[in-house]
């Protein structure tokens, strides 16, 4: 109940945003109305689109924590929202202060300060996507199984050196990242693999998939307090019998149920699993309908 909250408070506070906003436009008669409504109206369609292609790629993933994409998609849904309508209404502003010193508008509702806050605006959006398209293609290097070992081995020493635990991540999860730059990349964090407080887990976690992570790693990770990083050690292929043995008893039931989809997991282990399970589901009280 509490997690459908986190998902659907962000969904109600954008519809009932969109709602009073397009309301309150709509019933104004002032001459502003013609620069707000288009970017409501477009910046409404534009989030619907977003929303909508992110439920596809969630649900189309084949990643064990997608299903954390439908807790961020609402958030990041509603911060668009409010920079969608910021960039509609300086192009504008633009368009309107062009199509007015033009004579195409008779009546002027831009001036040249507003002109200049549009432009600069637009001048920062710029610069952030650029940023951050440039910031995509470098991670994309880093996870691409096609970079060169040159290319891995510059990016690793540049992300140890600068602590980008992003992008550590994503060297972690290559599977053509060299054994022992993943020995390198454990080692460089390795004391935070217990702390419950950590934001390495997604290292953590990209070690834990990668199958060419080394054994003893993937012994070390099995002890994280992240049932994510537990999970994914469970359903690695190159984690030992003696880690799975352990994990057999893990208190996450996520972990458990993901752990007998592990090829190596011997077939005692497995029944094992089952029995938990069956047993686990006949103590659960049944629930009576009411009267």
């Amino acid at each position: 109940m509490a997690i459908m909250l986190i998902i659907l408070i962000p969904y109600l506070l954008l519809a009932a945003a969109y709602f009073f906003s397009l309301r309150a436009v709509l019933r104004s008669h002032s001459p502003s109305r013609g620069l707000f409504l288009p970017s409501l109206l477009i910046s409404l369609l534009l989030n619907l689109g977003f929303i909508t292609w992110g439920f596809i790629e969630i649900d189309a993933s084949t990643s064990s924590t997608s299903a954390i994409g439908y807790l961020v998609l609402p958030y990041m849904a509603l911060i668009g929202a409010g920079i969608s309508f910021l960039l509609v209404l300086a192009i504008g502003v633009i368009l309107r202060f062009i199509a007015e010193r033009a004579g195409w508008a008779s009546v002027r509702l831009t001036s040249l300060p507003k002109l200049i806050g549009a432009l600069l605006f637009l001048a920062m959006a710029g610069w952030a996507v650029q940023h951050n398209l440039a910031r995509s293609r470098l991670l994309d290097t880093a996870m691409s199984e096609s970079t060169d070992a040159a290319t891995l081995e510059s990016l690793l020493q540049s992300a140890l050196e600068t602590q980008d635990i992003e992008l550590c991540s994503k060297l972690a999860g290559n599977p053509s990242t060299p054994i022992p730059d993943l020995v390198r990349l454990f080692n460089a964090y390795e004391d935070s693999v217990e702390d419950p407080f950590s934001t390495n887990y997604r290292l953590f976690r990209s070690l834990a998939e990668n199958p060419r992570t080394p054994a003893d790693i993937l012994a070390a990770l099995a002890d994280s307090p992240f049932e994510s990083v537990r999970l994914t050690v469970g359903i690695n292929p190159s984690t030992q019998v003696e880690v799975l043995t352990r994990l057999v008893d893990d208190e996450d039931d996520l972990v458990r149920s993901y752990l007998s989809d592990n090829p190596n997991l011997p077939e005692p282990l497995r029944q094992q699993l089952k029995e938990q399970e069956f047993e686990e589901a006949a103590s659960t009280p049944a629930q009576t309908p009411a009267p």
